[in-house]
């Protein structure tokens, strides 16, 4: 991200990248500015997301456009360490006066165009306030630019047209940026964890299904459900992720609540209280995403930092202790800007803007992936290898991650063949390649209990390996052990994969989940206890589409 040294101005003046105001005699120094930022491709952020033209000079770029997303913008008051409630918020079906955002495809951009005025009417803009311009898309923040009103604005400079243009307010600013093939950091839309998974529709409604330990399921009782059941709260979820013994899920205010068992502090409530419905987590932070574990919980700001809570006997929170637990959120030490976080069990792994992989916690088995066994580590180590990675998941004790190119890698525990290497081992603390020549975008890593990972394809497809005792490869029968990667059957193009215990499941592009493998508590989610070798039916995610 880049500190900017010179004033941007709001949509008043149409820009945001300006150089200081003008009297009647001619412009005059900019006016010291607090900590503004811009974070995109062309200033240390996100390398395949650019701000375009008029907000910022014309960037060089060399990705492939991807024009199929849905995007959202987010504009909020920003205090210089975070952001309040939305005042404005664009997608592409809905925004204030019936704005939305937009696909341009032959100029290969998206726009969105933000009038003041709205924000006028509803809100006094007083001198030196600060705004945030957020892109989301999946359950991720692109990149953010920051505006600032200024005291004295008649006249300022265009940096797209280098012009002086007058400061009106209630001017209009078109927000224009480009979005590329793998900007998008991957989106669990299904999430699997030893006997249960959760999900959410396009409506934004949480479903879960499976054992309902100490309420993890989120209806507000403890039974055990095989189909799925709505999460209660009324809350409108971005994305939701299964735990060992809790669940844990951002609303699309980017708050973060969790519900489920909390004997080690691990919903961050300030508590050490079971709840069998959502509560928020403490801080007052704002989360893009939360990943719940075992008996700890981490997540990500949208501005890159990572917090842990719970159990921190492993040095698993990355705050530099051990001490036994925290019942809120603590920093992850280190100072890195992260894209996307993954916890599970144990451990914690983490991927910075620039591509390079961090785990922390328990590394008995290698799943650090650090090049050496250990009780643990307690802050952010990076993982051996060089590699650059766009996604990364851990399971027990493995972990795998996908490079920007597309390779899959795994390391950790491998004594059922889940690193997709071709051979069983007690554990590999360095990545190794997925063999079979798959180029991934997802890889989802198999646990100690299951010991089978699945990968998804760029073309959709999903192919899994290591143990098979209860179909959870999807391959329409069951067997010991595969030790290289054999395709799920079915015929469905998946757009999301998920493994956890012996169970697996997809989302496909047709909106809808297929689940396989055991299903002893119902967490296959087909209203029956059969395990399944083979994809069936859960849930239609968007049942107002054909």
């Amino acid at each position: 991200m880049k500190k900017l040294a010179l004033i941007p101005t709001l949509g008043l003046c149409g820009t945001l990248l300006l150089v200081g105001c003008a009297t009647d005699d001619g412009p005059t120094a900019p006016v010291a500015a607090p900590q503004l930022e811009i974070s995109d491709g062309a200033h240390e952020g996100n390398e395949h997301f650019y701000f375009l033209p008029p907000m910022v000079d014309q960037p060089s770029h060399s990705g492939t456009f991807d024009g199929s997303l849905k995007p959202e913008v987010q504009i909020c008051i920003w205090d210089g360490s975070d952001c309040g409630a939305p005042l404005d918020i664009y997608n592409t079906e809905t925004g204030p006066g019936s704005e939305t955002v937009r696909v341009g495809p032959e100029d290969e951009h998206y726009i969105v165009n933000w009038h003041t005025d709205y924000i006028l009417e509803n809100f006094e803009l007083a001198d030196g306030e600060v705004y945030r311009i957020r892109v989301i898309a999946g359950a991720g923040v692109l990149g953010h630019a920051d505006v600032e009103v200024v005291e004295n604005g008649r006249d300022l400079k265009n940096v797209d047209t280098d012009e002086y243009i007058p400061l009106l307010d209630g001017r209009t600013l078109p927000i224009k940026f480009r979005i590329e093939e793998g900007a998008v950091g991957y989106h669990e839309i299904v999430s699997v964890q030893n006997t249960g998974a959760c999900t959410v529709d396009a409506s934004g409604t949480a479903y879960c299904w499976g054992r309902n330990w100490h309420g993890k399921l989120g209806d507000g009782t403890t039974t055990n459900s095989s189909s799925p059941v709505a999460v209660l709260g009324g809350h409108t979820w971005r994305s939701v992720e299964v735990g060992g013994r809790h669940t844990c899920g951002v609303t699309t205010d980017n708050d973060a609540y969790c519900w489920g068992w909390n004997g080690m502090g691990q919903l961050g409530d300030g508590s050490t209280a079971d709840q069998l419905t959502p509560v928020p987590v403490t801080g007052g932070h704002k989360f893009q995403s939360v990943s719940a574990a075992g008996q700890h919980t981490c997540g990500l700001t949208q501005d890159g930092d990572a917090y842990c809570w719970g159990w921190n006997g492993n040095g698993q929170l990355g705050d530099g202790t051990t001490t036994y637990y925290s019942v809120t959120p603590v920093a992850v030490i280190g100072g890195h800007t992260f894209q996307s976080l993954h916890a599970q069990h144990r451990t914690a792994c983490a991927i910075t803007t620039d591509g390079t992989a961090f785990c922390w916690g328990d590394n008995r088995q290698g799943q650090l992936g650090v090049g050496y066994a250990s009780n643990g580590e307690r802050t952010p180590v990076a993982v051996t290898g060089g590699h650059r990675f766009r996604s990364l998941n851990n399971e027990w004790m493995a972990t795998c991650g996908t490079t920007t190119s597309g390779d899959g890698y795994c390391w950790g525990r491998n004594r059922g063949g889940q690193l997709g290497a071709g051979y069983m081992s007690d554990y590999q603390p360095t990545p190794v390649a997925v063999i079979g020549g798959h180029t991934f975008q997802y890889v989802s890593a198999g646990s100690n209990y299951g010991e089978s990972s699945c990968g998804l394809t760029t073309d959709g497809a999903v192919f899994c390996w290591g143990g098979n005792y209860h179909g959870q490869l999807g391959r329409g029968f069951t067997s010991s052990y595969e030790l290289t990667p054999a395709a799920v059957i079915g015929g469905h193009t998946f757009r999301s994969v998920s493994t956890g215990g012996r169970t697996a499941c997809g989302a496909t592009t047709a909106d809808e989940v297929y689940c396989w493998g055991r299903n002893n508590f119902g967490q296959v989610g087909d209203g029956t206890l059969t395990d399944r070798s083979s994809p069936v039916f859960v849930l239609d995610l968007d049942p107002s589409t054909p």
